[in-house]
């Protein structure tokens, strides 16, 4: 299994640590020369819209191409992207790059969930992607320190350049898996036309809304998202729970992204042994508890810390299972179709659960709003044990009609 995966969990990982460069310099940058909160929040609009709108028109673009190939050719892209930002470090050109970016990570990111499966020996997909989640969390725990560090002592273009050679290392790993695994472009020439059905724009949300077993989690999945939403308040709760201002909120948003690396322990069991859709229903469940926690009781910033770990943990491993079940419950000739979705529908729950939690905060209080996440997510969780029970029936029932 690592040895054919290796390259390209190399090679994304690497870009993930590139993208905080760019990241830092484009916020500091934008505020610098704004003066305004509204324009650095415009870059996280610029990040958030590109999925909605693009993922679910460009998944028959996907389908037709070999996704390595097309990978490789976007990382040459990004990085050329980003030298327009090098020569020209203006908010508006940086707001633009952003969005550029945004639109070509969405069809990127199509491709990449796409094409790991036909690396990965199907009783490997949660080992897979359990590691996938744990590198984008050591990313996501080293990376802003680390561009930081890397922007104040050699400043904002030479931090910029880095990115723009971390996309092309990245494209070059893509590039070697393409040409190692040339077969795929065979499999394409011999199946002939893409299916009706994967070209159509909506194929995507046809397949998921017909599929009982897809529609009923991603129902789940919208769920989550919105309880999910609350945790952008943990600066909220840092000052009036903690009363520890900015100290409290670093020490809670450490202990989540050390938590994440966490579920690397599950690549210590047999995979064949793990039911997807337990560990979904487990995690998803175990963090409403952890957020249930944090509104009920009264801790202090160790035992906040000890709670959020155990939350980083559970949404690693939540990630990885929906991860898996996706990949083995989607149609093979609409996968990417259902990825784009998944896409589109995870940045609106977002959206929504921000706004929701937003709003009640400032009517209920952060404790209140908290205890409401915490029943979100503990459904979102029952939701899935409930799914794959229902779905466990049918297909006996599916069996017995066949052998009658």
């Amino acid at each position: 299994m690592m040895p054919k995966i290796a390259m390209p969990l190399f090679g994304r990982f690497i870009s993930q640590m590139g993208d905080w460069l760019f990241y830092i310099v484009a916020s500091q940058r934008v505020y610098t020369q704004s003066q305004s909160a509204l324009a650095v929040g415009a870059l996280a609009i610029a990040r958030m819209i590109p999925p909605v709108v693009l993922g679910p028109v460009s998944a028959p673009f996907v389908r037709r191409c070999n996704p390595w190939k097309l990978m490789a050719l976007f990382d040459v892209i990004r990085g050329l992207v980003v030298v327009v930002a090098v020569v020209s470090m203006s908010a508006p050109t940086i707001l633009v790059v952003s969005l550029l970016l945004a639109a070509l990570e969405s069809v990127y990111s199509l491709a990449y969930r796409t094409a790991i499966p036909t690396l990965v020996d199907p009783n490997d997909l949660l080992k897979v992607n359990a590691l996938r989640r744990s590198l984008g969390n050591v990313s996501l725990t080293v990376g802003p320190a680390v561009a930081g560090a890397i922007v104040a002592v050699l400043g904002p273009r030479v931090g910029l350049l880095i990115d723009c050679v971390t996309f092309w290392v990245c494209g070059a790993a893509m590039l070697a898996v393409a040409i190692r695994h040339r077969d795929m472009d065979e499999a394409d020439k011999t199946t002939g036309e893409v299916p009706e059905k994967s070209k159509s724009l909506f194929s995507g949300f046809r397949v998921v809304f017909k599929e009982p077993t897809l529609r009923s989690f991603m129902c789940s999945l919208a769920v989550a998202g919105i309880g999910y939403g609350c945790f952008n308040y943990l600066i909220v709760y840092a000052n009036e729970i903690l009363a520890g201002g900015e100290a409290s909120f670093g020490v809670m948003t450490s202990a989540m992204g050390i938590g994440g690396i966490v579920s690397l322990g599950a690549l210590l069991f047999p995979a064949g042994r793990i039911d997807p859709w337990s560990l979904y229903g487990v995690a998803a469940s175990a963090d409403g508890a952890c957020l249930a926690v944090l509104a009920l009781g009264k801790l202090k910033v160790v035992g906040t810390a000890v709670v959020l770990f155990l939350s980083g943990s559970n949404d690693s491993l939540a990630g990885a299972s929906s991860e898996t079940i996706l990949q083995t419950h989607a149609p093979k000739d609409s996968s990417t179709h259902v990825f784009a979705v998944e896409a589109a529908l995870s940045r609106i729950s977002s959206l929504v659960g921000v706004y929701v939690f937003g709003k009640l905060i400032d009517i209920v209080g952060v404790r209140t709003s908290f205890g409401v996440a915490a029943c979100f997510l503990l459904f979102a969780g029952s939701m899935a044990w409930y799914v794959r029970h229902i779905s466990a029936i049918r297909k006996r029932l599916e069996c017995t009609d066949d052998c009658n």
